[in-house]
């Protein structure tokens, strides 16, 4: 992975970033632009942020899914019944039933 500190980042896209937009390495590393020891960026915060995100709601989302399923699966039997006790009396599916 290339590591790259803010001069050598900016200078090498033509930007003026502060260190404030990236992440940076706790402890000097060598910097591949410059070969000097300095604190390279390790990523962008609005990519960090995304990522975390990322981990925090796309479980929720599986585990949404997984208990919808099992609420129709729970509600199958009786959808099952209900659908055969219709088709016996000769109720369609939009009519009502004579006690409602």
């Amino acid at each position: 992975m290339a590591e790259f500190c803010i001069d050598c980042w900016n200078e090498m896209l033509g930007t003026n970033y502060k260190q404030s937009r990236f992440i940076v390495s706790h402890r000097p590393q060598l910097c591949e632009g410059c070969n000097e020891y300095k604190r390279c960026i390790v990523v962008e915060k609005r990519t960090f942020f995304i990522n975390i995100l990322k981990y925090v709601f796309f479980p929720i989302y599986i585990l949404l899914n997984i208990l919808y399923f099992i609420l129709r699966f729970i509600m199958l039997p009786y959808l099952i019944i209900k659908d055969r006790l219709d088709k016996k009396h000769g109720r369609g599916v939009y009519e009502k039933r004579s006690g409602e």
